[in-house]
């Protein structure tokens, strides 16, 4: 997989910290996008990435950051969601983490229980996980982990 980075979101005014952009409505405030790209056409830069793109991108303060399928046909990635200057994680298996931004040096990774395919949510300023079961995980900003909440969300919520 090959990340190509597009010139216009430098330009886009503000940061695009989850799944669907900063108000989760897919919308972002700025100039127009351009209609046509190529190898060196409106691409700010671009970088091999090992594995399958599953997710999309959050953009906070100039940095990207991603997640990849390394195993082909195997599960989803959520994309990560960023609050401040740590961006959290949850795998398709339920291994939630939290890391610092600057550093890359990990806060906590705890196993939520369930499959994943939903993004996590920032809210009420908490982070809300998600999994396919409708099981509902709130859990506290920062370095370290606490469950504040769970609940029960009727049905499956997974499109597949």
């Amino acid at each position: 997989m090959l990340v190509v980075f597009f010139s216009f979101i430098a330009l886009v005014a503000g940061d695009w910290p989850q799944f669907r952009g900063p108000n989760s409505d897919g919308h972002a405030t700025g100039p127009f996008t351009p209609t046509e790209w190529s190898d060196s056409k409106n691409i700010a830069w671009k970088v091999p990435i090992e594995g399958l793109g599953w997710s999309s991108p959050a953009v906070v303060d100039g940095k990207v950051f991603l997640t990849t399928a390394v195993a082909k046909d195997k599960g989803s990635t959520p994309s990560p969601l960023l609050v401040g200057d740590e961006p959290y994680f949850v795998s398709d298996n339920g291994i939630a983490s939290c890391v610092d931004a600057k550093t890359g040096k990990s806060h906590w990774m705890e196993r939520l229980g369930g499959n994943f395919s939903a993004s996590p949510i920032f809210a009420n300023g908490r982070v809300l996980f998600l999994n396919e079961n409708g099981l509902a995980t709130w859990v506290q900003l920062g370095k370290e982990f606490a469950v504040l909440g769970k609940n029960e969300v009727p049905g499956r919520t997974t499109p597949f």
